[in-house]
């Protein structure tokens, strides 16, 4: 499992040219079925929906902006492949406080920081959490320095802050499934996820997932 939160941030924060197009959300009360997962979108005006396949996860965003194109808030789900010979913590299926040191070790190494990477680590913590299923539970907020609207801003950066669970399939320990909700802002536009509108964002999205067959 890689976990690329730049790769997310590019899907979920901005519309660039290349990705696949966005649609608009017609009907929050559908929910959305797909191999492995299902989820209700994001309820309100103004959500858009994208579905890829990128670096080997299948995935789809929803995301929305709060009043310009540098203040979006997205929600996303994202299907990795876990390769047990690399994960190097051979109990990770049984031991949930090693599970999320398998999650927090692969995120750290898949996203260095500047000048390597993207994003600079402001927060960062990952624990174990049996809300969605055998989880870890990430939250992180970061500096994102490689933004196309980080020099239009005097501080040279956006921040990104995401609340995400990382959980094993239920049908099988080398299938992961990252839920996540994220806002990405300039400094003064910048909400955080104890906001009440974020979190109620946040708190319809996860309580709407649920796992499905994978097949």
């Amino acid at each position: 499992m890689r976990l690329h939160r730049v790769a997310l941030i590019v899907l979920i924060a901005t519309g660039c040219a290349g990705f696949p197009s966005e649609v608009p959300v017609t009907d929050p009360r559908v929910r959305m079925e797909f191999p492995g997962f299902s989820v209700l979108p994001p309820s309100g005006d103004g959500w858009v929906l994208r579905r890829a396949q990128i670096q080997g996860m299948d995935f789809i965003a929803f995301r929305k902006e709060l009043g310009n194109p540098t203040h979006t808030v997205g929600t996303s789900v994202a299907k990795h492949g876990v390769r047990p010979d690399l994960v190097g913590f051979p109990d990770y299926r049984v031991k949930p406080e090693v599970f999320a040191r398998f999650v927090e070790t692969t995120l750290v190494r898949s996203n260095p920081p500047p000048p390597r990477g993207r994003m600079r680590n402001l927060k960062y913590a990952v624990v174990p959490d049996s809300r969605l299923g055998y989880c870890a539970k990430q939250i992180t907020k970061a500096e994102d320095v490689g933004s196309p609207f980080s020099k239009d801003t005097k501080e040279g950066f956006l921040l990104q802050e995401d609340f995400s669970y990382y959980c094993l399939h239920p049908d099988s320990p080398t299938v992961a499934i990252e839920i996540n909700v994220s806002e990405h802002a300039k400094a003064d536009e910048f909400l955080g996820q104890d906001n009440a509108a974020i979190k109620e964002i946040r708190e319809r999205f996860f309580d709407s997932f649920q796992f499905r067959k994978l097949h």
